[in-house]
């Protein structure tokens, strides 16, 4: 998880989870728009990193090394 647009908690780390999800819910409380950033940074990663074309790209590669 990239901590510039997500919040990562340790795997197994439920206190740490429900912590931070408190934070973020009390901080979105008082200013919504300050989560703005976080959120076009994590939509262009996602179009970036998870594009149809890609995927596309990622099986077809995955199939070739299977069948090969």
């Amino acid at each position: 998880m990239n901590p510039g647009f997500s919040f990562p908690v340790s795997f197994g780390d439920v206190l740490g989870y429900a912590q931070t999800v408190e934070q973020i819910l009390k901080e979105y409380a008082k200013s919504p728009e300050s989560f703005r950033g976080i959120t076009e940074k994590a939509a262009a990663f996602i179009g970036e990193n998870y594009a149809e074309a890609r995927e596309r790209e990622s099986i077809v590669s995955c199939w070739n090394h299977v069948s090969g």
